[in-house]
């Protein structure tokens, strides 16, 4: 999934409680000029990105993108940081960033709303090199997976309940092909002779090839499913609020917004795994 902005509201948090100072023990460097201009850099504790420093595949985008994923810094300690993950681990650095904000917590620091776009470029920049390297520099072209840097949350919030629907057939697949084993075997001890009215003698939960992956196909897969779809209507709903902050006249989003949370209380109430 792509990676989320941080939205205004967070970069200003972060910058007010910062004291216009990096947040690497010891450093002085600005944050912001006496010039206006944007010189530090807004980081990521645990990594935005898969394959980015000290990256959580359990934390949600949303979470990545939170107040306390983020840190400021000046360019050189954020490269230093991002080169030994081994030292500079997630706890260490929200260590690192809370003794900080106490640090500087008597002094006041606000960057204007000429800034903001400034770090929204940078941020802007970002995606549109990495889908210069999905498409130019990759190792395999012929089967590099497609990076679209301009997709809105939502609409990779689609593109992974599409992924899902074939996974739903891909496993449907292997469910037939489980179902008709038994009988492949037969056929297969017909053409060869075999006496196959012994193996069918034997009891069914002892055949092995009967009802195979039973748990898998029935209880296992299903229920991931379902709570995958709950995380997603879960997902779409902090999107689509999101979204309402920016645009809180937006009688469509509102709309949606209210049809997916009716769905979630739905689940709420009454979904449930397959046992």
């Amino acid at each position: 999934m792509a990676r989320l902005q941080p939205s205004a509201t967070t970069i200003k948090a972060l910058f007010a409680k910062s004291g216009n100072q990096c947040a690497f023990p010891g450093c002085s460097d600005v944050l912001v000029t006496d010039t206006n201009l944007y010189v530090g850099r807004v980081c990521h504790i645990e990594a935005a990105s898969p394959g980015g420093p000290g990256y959580n595949d359990e934390m949600s985008n949303e979470n990545r993108r939170d107040f306390s994923n983020l840190m400021v810094l000046c360019h050189r300690h954020h490269v230093e940081i991002d080169s030994d993950v081994e030292t500079y681990t997630a706890e260490s650095l929200r260590t690192m960033k809370l003794r900080h904000e106490a640090s500087v917590a008597d002094s006041s620091f606000t960057i204007g709303d000429d800034i903001l776009p400034r770090i929204e470029e940078e941020i802007r920049l970002y995606w549109a090199n990495l889908e210069r390297i999905n498409r130019l520099e990759h190792a395999v072209p012929d089967l590099a997976i497609p990076i679209d840097a301009e997709a809105s949350a939502l609409h990779v919030v689609e593109r992974i309940e599409t992924e899902l629907a074939r996974l739903h057939q891909l496993t449907d697949t292997f469910v037939a092909a489980d179902e008709g084993l038994e009988e492949e075997l037969k056929e297969c001890a017909r053409r060869l002779e075999w006496d196959f009215v012994k193996y069918q003698a034997v009891a069914y939960y002892e055949r092995p090839f009967f009802n195979r992956n039973w748990e898998v196909h029935n209880l296992g897969v299903p229920n991931s499913f379902t709570k995958l779809a709950v995380l997603l209507r879960q997902l779409k709903i902090r999107v689509l609020e999101m979204a309402l902050r920016e645009s809180p006249n937006d009688e469509e989003l509102r709309s949606e917004l209210a049809e997916f949370r009716d769905e979630l209380e739905a689940d709420a109430r009454s979904t449930v795994y397959a046992d």
